[in-house]
């Protein structure tokens, strides 16, 4: 992380902390890395972007029946 990111450290906990489990924060990964990804177009929700089945769709089209069961328990 850059000397940028340490100086908006407080807008990126404001705009990417998602996941509350009892005492301890986890900011959203996938906006946290498009953003450091993206840095010149700045603070967005990325997260909007990552809301999509392709990614469930393209796993279960692999034929990779240990990931086929997993996907299946958990839905």
């Amino acid at each position: 992380m850059d000397f940028k990111e340490v100086e908006q450290k407080e807008q990126i906990k404001k705009w990417y902390d998602g996941y509350t489990f009892e005492e301890i924060t986890i900011y959203n990964p996938w906006s946290v890395l498009s953003y450091l990804k993206n840095k010149n177009e700045g603070l967005k929700p990325y997260w909007i972007n990552s809301s999509g089945n392709i990614l469930v769709k393209t796993l279960l089209s692999q034929g990779d029946e240990e990931v086929k069961s997993e996907l299946q328990d958990l839905i």
